[in-house]
């Protein structure tokens, strides 16, 4: 899929449930990810998110069941609901420095996550933020001294 140049948001479930789309690539004028705007594409592989991006709304990649790799660009403060919720291959995962709240069930059953570098400006895990990522060991992870952490953020998770 080309994304033309100027396209500055990606409405809600706009590429929804597209099975056979595998890679996309954001434009740099996109700021813009609508709700389960790639919900369920499930063989997308790889994904590039540009640098301007402003906002990552809920559920915007759930169930991109292929999808490896995320690097989510500096200007992201907020990981919302369920985000990556169900992208069962996702093992490397990218979070910028200045993230401020990852929402619940934001990474719930990703299942080859293995570790998580949380930066220490995180003020906040949501409810089952990391539920079931059966490979995620939570004693590798460091978490923020003042971080309010949810109800089963870490449920299922390895100890």
């Amino acid at each position: 899929v080309h994304l033309p140049e100027a396209l500055y948001t990606i409405n809600d479930r706009a590429f929804a449930n597209c099975v056979s789309l595998n890679r996309i690539s954001l434009p740099e004028s996109t700021f813009r990810i609508g709700k389960e705007a790639f919900i369920k594409c499930q063989t997308m592989e790889k994904v590039r998110l540009n640098d301007d991006l402003r906002t990552i709304e809920q559920g915007a990649f759930e169930s991109c069941y292929q999808l490896i790799e995320i690097q989510i660009p500096a200007s992201i403060t907020i990981i919302a609901e369920r985000t990556f919720a169900n992208c069962y291959a996702l093992s490397k995962v990218h979070l910028p420095k200045h993230l401020r709240f990852i929402q619940s069930q934001a990474f719930m059953t990703c299942r080859m996550l293995k570790k998580i570098e949380l930066p220490s400006s995180v003020e906040a895990i949501g409810s089952e933020a990391f539920m079931d990522c059966k490979n995620l060991k939570i004693s590798a992870i460091r978490l923020p001294d003042t971080a309010e952490i949810g109800k089963n953020a870490f449920k299922g998770c390895l100890e």
